[in-house]
């Protein structure tokens, strides 16, 4: 299976390379890129990015992480349930998760993400961020933390095997492409580090803790009652 996760992902690996050199750029100014909305494919209408909440909430906030980012990790242990609770599920503030993969251990993860369906894709991100040292060295890892999750008969397609299933999906045609779209967005207009926050505008780079997320959303949210 490594060897056909290899080819699978050389597509995928090179668009990394070509975006690197301007993960290295620093911008004196403060960040004002706006990213696009949504990414979705205008054929099938499937959506690449992760949607977390109220598709209607008033503040957007754009996560861009890496999934064997360890900075990324603190944040999901540290911060992102609570911001979920008090910001997420109160309606507040909606999240839409980005992939960034920063190495091939986490481009072979973002992509696995991406191979299953929409409603799983967020367990999944957070199931990968707590079991990272049990794939980060090893793909056939991911399977096995999604099988450990779902049981034993966990399979990207209904009848197939879940190996074999999941090189199918990332052997797609442009599949790769497609699902890495918003980090070649990013990381051409400044996001170079992870995690990165784009906050209704404002972009915020590491691990905050809670506290100071929600006092970014509620300085944005108490910004637009005032208009």
């Amino acid at each position: 299976m490594i060897t056909k996760f290899k080819t699978a992902l050389a597509a995928a690996a090179l668009l990394i390379a070509a975006t690197a050199p301007s993960f290295a750029e620093e911008f004196a100014a403060p960040n004002t890129w706006a990213p696009p909305a949504a990414y979705a494919d205008a054929d099938t209408g499937e959506n690449y990015d992760i949607v977390v909440g109220d598709p209607n909430a008033p503040i957007t906030i754009y996560e861009y992480a890496s999934l064997t980012c360890p900075h990324c990790k603190a944040y999901q242990e540290l911060a992102a349930d609570e911001v979920q609770e008090k910001w997420i599920d109160t309606g507040k503030a909606k999240l839409v998760y980005r992939h960034f993969p920063l190495d091939q251990s986490a481009l072979a993860a973002a992509l696995t993400v991406q191979c299953l369906p929409a409603d799983k894709r967020y367990d999944a991100v957070k199931l990968f961020f707590k079991n990272v040292d049990k794939w980060a060295q090893n793909p056939e890892g991911l399977i096995a933390v999604l099988k450990d999750s779902y049981g034993k008969d966990f399979t990207f397609a209904e009848g197939k095997d879940a190996k074999d299933s999941l090189i199918e999906c990332m052997n797609r045609k442009e599949f790769a492409q497609k699902s890495l779209k918003a980090m070649l967005d990013a990381s051409q207009n400044g996001v170079n580090s992870t995690p990165y926050f784009i906050i209704d505008g404002e972009h915020v780079r590491g691990a905050n803790p809670a506290e100071k997320m929600g006092e970014i959303i509620q300085k944005h949210l108490d910004a637009k009652v005032s208009k």
